[in-house]
């Protein structure tokens, strides 16, 4: 309560800049860094659900291998099954700066305000009821990432919802740097990078979820902040499927316009 009197005295006297446009932010709610317009933007999410768009075709042999690939892995197949996919926001102006404020400029103060339309997917994957609650398990942040942060984004997204990431994913060895990588590149990059925890995954989902060992559809699924060519996703989803634990799907805060 100090805080958001504090922080409401300020904001009257130096206007706080919205995070996501840069207009000044609401005054009766500083905190949020947002603006009324942007906090509509949020607030007005609906879940929407599409499929993830299919693996681009595997280079010709011959072709440049980028230096992160695992010698021996399997690339991505351009026939992989259908992936059902629930996003919540478009990813333009301004939840790609606020996501992006997020990530990369240490404003986790947007966490909140950004795991409220997540929190629609999640809902929306439960199918309105808890009855079989969703398993949500994060993409797995990369270790410089939370050393130049000292969080992991997706899992702090989840946590914010008022939901426990389940981290069964981990990275097997480390993709090089997907800026600037066509699709067909980046699925090149990322094959084979993550894998499955090695002890006792199975029996950690067959606990969250109330299930036998043996059961292979829990609510299991896969989330992460933002979908561009969907490449991670993919991957994350093989490597599940691998381990014996096929994901009923993924979740995204938002989606690009188009997969790129």
């Amino acid at each position: 309560m100090t805080t958001r009197i504090v922080s409401f005295a300020l904001g009257c006297f130096v206007p706080v800049p919205c995070a996501g446009c840069g207009l000044p932010a609401d005054p009766r709610w500083p905190v949020s860094g947002l603006c009324p317009g942007c906090r509509v933007v949020l607030a007005s999410a609906t879940p929407r659900e599409g499929r993830l768009p299919d693996a681009p075709p595997t280079p010709p042999p011959g072709d440049r291998m980028p230096a992160a690939h695992a010698p021996g892995s399997r690339l991505p197949d351009a026939r992989s099954p259908d992936i059902r996919l629930l996003w919540a926001l478009r990813y333009h102006d301004p939840v790609s700066r606020l996501v992006l404020d997020f990530k990369n400029h240490h404003r986790v103060d947007l966490a909140g305000a950004l795991a409220a339309p997540l929190a629609k997917t999640i809902e929306a994957a439960n199918g309105g009821t808890r009855s079989s609650p969703a398993l949500l398990v994060p993409i797995p942040g990369r270790a410089a990432g939370f050393t130049r942060r000292g969080y992991h984004p997706v899992e702090m997204l989840i946590r914010s919802t008022g939901h426990p990431p389940l981290r069964l994913l981990e990275w097997a060895h480390t993709p090089r740097d997907q800026l600037g990588l066509s699709p067909a590149e980046r699925a090149q990059n990322l094959a084979g990078t993550l894998r499955v925890r090695p002890r006792g995954s199975v029996a950690r989902v067959s606990a969250r979820s109330g299930t036998s060992p043996a059961a292979r559809n829990p609510n299991l699924w896969v989330v992460d902040d933002v979908c561009t060519s969907g490449a991670t996703l993919r991957e994350a989803v093989r490597a599940l499927r691998d381990a014996g634990l096929p994901p009923a799907g993924v979740l995204v805060l938002a989606r690009a316009a188009r997969f790129v």
